[in-house]
């Protein structure tokens, strides 16, 4: 296993150094679920940890590599919360791959009972044939807001940040 965490770690603290009020913010592997060194990142002087959850439960299967299981996402992103009071915690999910409202509600839910403060949502645009396929364009008005706010825009208060 390398030690590509050491080297992160390094590289913070030297920014830290030289400049005190950078803030900065690490888009995260899981580190092949090493917790030594998600902890050694989160403990590094870095204010936003950012893990990609990239898509709903369902689909995780078809969208990230079999080897990076769900429970080691929400372990890398709740363990941040744990380590940090100060950290904040960020995640995106693509849109446009077949998810539901209903699974786009749960997934919601899961994020805030994992301590995460920012969530971004983006359009997936298939690159090429063979790849991913698109199912369907993101627009905002095609969210289905009422039933979102009908249960959950307690939830999304919570949470820091929705970006779409």
């Amino acid at each position: 296993m390398t030690e590509d965490h050491l080297i992160l770690q390094s590289a913070l603290k030297n920014l830290k150094k030289k400049i005190p009020k950078l803030l900065i913010e690490v888009l995260a592997p899981d580190f092949r679920g090493n917790m030594d060194a998600v902890q050694t990142l989160a403990t590094s002087g870095l204010n936003v940890f950012a893990h990609n959850l990239e898509t709903v439960n369902r689909l995780q299967a078809f969208v990230r590599d079999p080897r990076l299981t769900i429970s080691r996402v929400w372990m890398c992103l709740s363990m941040q919360r744990i380590l940090s009071r100060v950290l904040v915690t960020k995640t995106s999910l693509m849109l446009g791959l077949g998810e539901t409202d209903d699974e786009l509600i749960e997934t919601m839910t899961d994020l805030k009972q994992n301590g995460v403060d920012i969530v971004t949502f983006g359009q997936y645009m298939q690159p090429t044939n063979g790849i991913l396929k698109l199912r369907n364009m993101l627009l905002l008005k095609s969210l289905n807001i009422g039933k979102m706010s009908e249960i959950r825009w307690v939830l999304l208060l919570e949470i820091r940040w929705v970006l779409l």
